[in-house]
């Protein structure tokens, strides 16, 4: 790729994307736009410029992505007619591994200079004028490398050449998730404005965790922890009466780690692993926690001190003990607690979680599974913990 002049172009009052297309249009003989969503909101800003260029015997590439179903079929189907009068070709993306999301205008003229817009503009209004968007607008004496790479695409199969079958099947996923979309945003709508004391964002994230039958499921997961919890039981009451040490210790160090959600970085491990004797007092106090108070129990296990073991550990120890009276805190129940107004240390360590702290979250763990109609505090983890995943997977 050759240097050449570029520009910044930002959708304002003085410039847009809408307009520096109109003028990339004039003179081009070949035309490539790969852009993740097309909207007919795209189409009226370059409609009169593509037909002219088309018209005037030049050429048009465009790959148009599928993904999360933003395009619009009556836009892509507009193309495919096109394509059949003029030098044009049309290419989705949507059996990609990843999202197919480039944002590429490229112009090229006879004299074989080139000018490429690229940034985050789509082919919708949004992109064209209205979203603040900014793309860098390079003009080049020649250049081939994204040619290139648009061909392969194109030539390896990545993208697909659109026909008929391939919309009418994207028409009916498009319309699905239009509908979906639309119940979507109206529920967003009345989540936004409820209370937190109403709990309902925990009662739709349940309706719809219920639903689910899979493995991931509240039925599935409900019962992989009970299994867990017994599983950890056995285990620290193992290690509290052989006390083992070197690698039986490791051992049953990695079966309990295996068995909590709280999962610890293997440089505290190993710290763990050195203090055999620490850790099996520490589950003895656990194991015999059950007639204790939240607050005494807490107060019990973290008199133990051994680098690497913060609240997550110690609270699962006792959630394992008995799951109906102590509630694990973690990041993840600490964020799934906020839903429903209580605030607590997004981070739970040592220094900001004291026996009043967790007997305070283990009163109001109680009430929220009450007011969500569940049984134990396992079952409000297992809520908390689908809360906190579902933002991490929206990030």
């Amino acid at each position: 790729m050759k240097t050449g002049h570029y520009d910044l172009i930002w959708n304002d009052e003085s410039s847009e994307h809408s307009a520096a297309l109109a003028r990339l249009f004039k003179n081009a003989r070949h035309v490539d736009v790969a852009v993740a969503f097309a909207k007919m909101s795209g189409w009226g800003h370059i409609k009169d410029h593509l037909l002219h260029h088309l018209e005037q015997g030049g050429s048009a590439r465009f790959i148009i992505g599928l993904d999360f179903c933003q395009s619009e079929p009556t836009l892509l189907k507009l193309l495919l007619q096109l394509s059949r009068k003029h030098s044009l070709s049309v290419f989705v993306g949507d059996e990609l591994d990843g999202v197919f999301h480039p944002k590429v205008y490229r112009f090229e003229y006879v004299n074989k200079s080139v000018s490429m817009l690229i940034g985050s503009a789509n082919w919708t209004n949004g992109g064209m004028v209205d979203n603040y968007e900014c793309s860098v607008l390079l003009r080049l004496n020649s250049e081939t490398k994204i040619r290139n790479r648009l061909d392969e695409l194109c030539k390896d199969g990545l993208v697909s050449a659109l026909n008929p079958c391939i919309l009418r099947d994207y028409s009916r996923r498009y319309d699905i998730a239009r509908a979906t979309r639309a119940t979507e945003q109206r529920r967003l709508k009345r989540l936004r404005t409820a209370k937190p004391t109403t709990f309902a964002v925990l009662r739709e994230l349940l309706r719809e965790f219920r639903l689910d039958k899979s493995e991931q499921g509240f039925d599935a997961q409900v019962r992989n922890r009970a299994e867990a919890a017994e599983r950890a039981s056995k285990i620290m009451k193992l290690i509290a009466t052989s006390r083992p040490t070197g690698e039986r210790f490791d051992d049953q160090l990695r079966k309990l780690d295996a068995s909590f959600h709280s999962a610890i970085v293997p440089i505290f491990m190993k710290a763990i692993a050195d203090e055999p004797a620490a850790f099996a007092e520490l589950c003895t106090r656990a194991l015999a926690s059950g007639d204790l108070s939240p607050e005494q129990a807490f107060e019990k296990v973290r008199e133990v001190s051994i680098r690497g073991v913060g609240p997550n550990w110690r609270t699962e120890m006792l959630h394992s003990v008995d799951p109906s009276k102590f509630a694990v805190l973690n990041r993840n129940s600490s964020a799934g607690m906020r839903l429903a107004g209580p605030e607590f240390p997004e981070r739970p360590s040592n220094s900001n979680i004291t026996p009043q702290t967790y007997a305070q979250f283990c009163l109001d763990a109680r009430r929220v599974a009450a007011e969500l109609g569940l049984r134990n505090l396992s079952e409000l983890d297992a809520v908390f913990n689908e809360a906190y995943w579902q933002n991490m997977d929206d990030e």
